[in-house]
């Protein structure tokens, strides 16, 4: 959306409207995310679990045996 101040972009998560820039959204390979940086942050806060969860999974791929590759050759 273009208003008189730029363009804004709504977050999907909280519905306002914030300019759509850096400052106010997260970007990824240059693109804006879909959640602005407040609602991104209080979504980290209430999932504390998901960083246990990859911790356990980095644990468990460390003592994991590497397989090998047969050659093709």
């Amino acid at each position: 959306m273009n208003t008189e101040l730029g363009p804004e972009q709504a977050c999907r998560r909280c519905g306002e409207f914030w300019p759509a820039d850096a400052e106010f959204f997260i970007t990824c390979k240059g693109r804006l995310q879909t959640l602005c940086r407040a609602c991104n942050s209080r979504e980290r806060v209430t999932t504390p679990r998901a960083a246990e969860l990859e911790a356990i999974w980095h644990a468990a791929a460390l003592t994991r045996p590497r397989q090998r590759r047969a050659n093709a050759a």
